[in-house]
């Protein structure tokens, strides 16, 4: 069985395809007969899977797939919870008997990780995991128990770029939804728990990460989220979005009539991934700010997201009945749409950070103050600066993320050194 993405949705039919990758099938004829008569004719059908989902299967004597078959297939995930046999029940098996029997299962465990400590300013690059293994199969203590720090769907490794450290492969693995623009269809990828933030009008927060892009064919958001209430249940606070229909970024915001009762709603901010300055197959950055005024602001590659009108794209909290206004830190979400035309489309991830606003100085949003920061401000010290520009950082006022003044001067120099070599915690 391999999805095709024109397949008939799994039903096998007898012959199947005749070479693997043909579109139109699900299932493929392996050619290796399968004996009929007594238990003489039993034969042992052994499956294995690979840390890496790389699949080798067996019946009696023959490789049916991996090995000398030549035959390459992997498996969707890395886990197994149940083994199943299923019969299309056609006319002319009226009677016909499958027996089975010696059901074996044989694993390795996976050796336990260490991760970074869960405080501000938190980093984490995945040099931790275990590599080409589903992130949320890791474990950290050895007791099945206690939640571990990220979930997952199946199928989402940590793999080793080439020339890259760890990084999170996040494909569209069917690639069988179709994506209306502003009512998107949404599916859960990967999640990882972060430090607690609780806001306050004195305290903020910044979360993301590094992506890159392998297309722009299929729909990805991210999310920040607080705890529910109940153990694994989180609310969404605010969230951005890649459509690969339109090629442009939306931002999700309460409804303004009712923002309790009424879902919240996408707008378009109408800007693609080149206006930007992201290119496929490049590293980028893109982070969260919840600012001391209760908004949300975004930034990519550390410059303020703006609309295509050249507005600061700015959000408030959603809200539900029981929840208040979600506001709070807990958790990071990335989300894929499965768009069709998206089959291998895959967003990587790296170096997850989060920490705590105010982080004056901070020029390359990414929580720390220290000389790189300084020499941004000095290399457009005493020059006109737009609000947009990184440098320019203080002052702030009012508290909503963008400085007040449009000129990069003593004032931002002065709060980069005040938190000269401080982490933002």
């Amino acid at each position: 069985f391999l999805a095709g993405p024109n397949g008939n949705g799994g039903v096998a039919r007898i012959g199947g395809a005749a070479a693997i990758g043909d579109p139109n099938f699900d299932y493929y004829d392996s050619g290796v007969s399968v004996p009929a008569g007594g238990t003489a004719n039993a034969r042992v059908l052994c499956i294995e899977v690979a840390d890496d989902t790389a699949m080798t299967i067996t019946y009696g004597a023959t490789t049916v797939v991996g090995g000398g078959s030549g035959v390459v297939l992997n498996a969707f995930v890395n886990s197994l919870d149940e083994v199943r046999h299923e019969s299309e029940n056609i006319l002319s098996g009226t009677s016909n008997s499958f027996f089975v029997d010696d059901l074996a299962l044989t694993c390795t465990s996976l050796p336990l990780v260490t991760l970074p400590s869960l405080t501000l300013t938190y980093l984490d690059e995945l040099e931790w995991a275990n590599v080409g293994v589903t992130i949320h199969a890791n474990d950290d203590d050895g007791d099945p128990s206690t939640p571990f720090r990220w979930s997952s769907v199946g199928n989402m490794p940590v793999v080793s770029l080439a020339g890259e450290s760890n990084v999170l492969r996040m494909q569209n693995l069917f690639a069988d939804t179709p994506q209306t623009p502003g009512g998107f269809t949404l599916f859960p990828q990967a999640s990882t728990q972060l430090p607690n933030v609780a806001v306050s009008p004195d305290r903020g927060y910044a979360a993301g990460a590094s992506f890159k892009f392998t297309d722009g064919l299929t729909t990805r958001a991210w999310v920040v989220a607080e705890a529910g209430a109940a153990p694994g249940l989180y609310r969404w606070n605010t969230a951005l979005l890649y459509s690969a229909g339109t090629g442009t970024f939306w931002a999700l915001t309460p409804d303004a009539a009712d923002p309790i009762q009424n879902d919240p709603a996408w707008f378009d901010t109408g800007r693609s991934l080149a206006s930007l300055g992201i290119s496929l197959s490049e590293w980028f950055t893109l982070t969260i700010h919840h600012n001391l005024d209760g908004t949300f602001t975004f930034k990519i590659n550390a410059s303020i997201l703006t609309d295509a009108g050249g507005s600061i794209v700015r959000v408030d909290p959603l809200q539900s009945v029981g929840g208040g206004l979600h506001n709070n830190l807990d958790r990071l979400h990335f989300i894929s749409g499965d768009d069709l035309g998206g089959a291998n489309s895959i967003l990587y991830t790296d170096n997850i950070r989060a920490w705590a606003l105010p982080c004056a100085g901070d020029t390359n949003d990414d929580g720390v103050v220290n000389f790189a920061d300084i020499n941004n401000i000095l290399g457009a010290f005493n020059s006109a600066a737009s609000v947009l520009h990184p440098a320019n950082v203080a002052p702030d006022d009012n508290g909503d993320g963008v400085a007040d003044d449009e000129v990069v001067n003593f004032a931002d120099l002065n709060a980069a050194l005040s938190r000269f070599h401080s982490t933002c915690d």
